[in-house]
């Protein structure tokens, strides 16, 4: 039974991904543009915006006008962080951090110093400073990514982790993308794509995995899987 009613998606996001998503009830909000950030991912939700506890998100300086509206049609609050992304790594990676109901993971020497302050999720520091871009939430302790540094410490804290190849996932400007960039855990059990899943080489262990943790997969468009910065549910 859907929960969450509202999603973020990239400020670029494809008609097909938007329909899809407003097809089955969700009031989809569209992310802003980073002023100083590589254009190709400017206007990826997980670089502008990141939930630091249960009913608190914290977003970058420049944009807290653009996301104000929506959060004053929820119940969740929003502040400012302390800087703006600007640059390329590590300048950008301020709110790139894979938050899980139990974990908050990056690379925490260049995490903003407004969501270390607020969170209270217990921090898992990686070297991998484009953690939620690498790592695709499926669970509480349950998570996808083809970064193996990351899921060698990740499996040091025992959590379940799907490594697969890298690759296979387009992200415009760059050689590839990421499986947490181009998809999103908008309920429990229902894990949506930007793109087609099924086209992914490692994609019958990504279904049985998300199956065994409770989540059915839905692609929300034809063609390959595109990082388009994560999926974003408000809940």
């Amino acid at each position: 039974m859907q929960k969450n009613k509202y999603v973020i998606v990239s400020a670029l996001a494809g008609d097909e991904c938007v329909a899809s998503l407003q097809s089955m009830g969700y009031d989809v909000f569209r992310a802003g543009f980073l002023s100083s950030v590589d254009k190709a991912v400017c206007h990826h939700t997980d670089m502008q915006i990141v939930k630091a506890c249960a009913d608190l998100y914290v977003c970058a300086p420049e944009l807290y006008d653009h996301f104000s509206p929506l959060f004053e049609k929820t119940d969740f609050r929003l502040i400012s962080g302390s800087a703006n992304p600007f640059g390329k790594y590590p300048g950008d990676i301020g709110y790139n951090v894979a938050v899980t109901d139990k974990y908050a993971i990056h690379n925490f020497s260049y995490t903003d110093r407004v969501f270390v302050e607020n969170s209270d999720y217990i921090k898992i520091d990686v070297k991998q400073g484009y953690s939620k871009c690498n790592i695709c939430i499926v669970g509480k302790e349950a998570v996808i990514t083809s970064d193996r540094g990351v899921a060698s410490v990740l499996e040091k804290h025992n959590m379940d982790v799907l490594l697969i190849r890298p690759g296979y996932i387009e992200l415009h400007g760059y050689d590839y993308g990421f499986i947490g960039g181009c998809s999103g855990l908008l309920e429990k059990d229902l894990m949506v794509f930007n793109g087609d899943i099924s086209l992914h080489p490692d994609f019958d262990s990504i279904r049985g995995f998300c199956k065994n943790h409770g989540a059915d997969l839905c692609s929300l468009s034809k063609g390959n899987l595109t990082d388009i910065g994560t999926i974003t549910p408000l809940g």
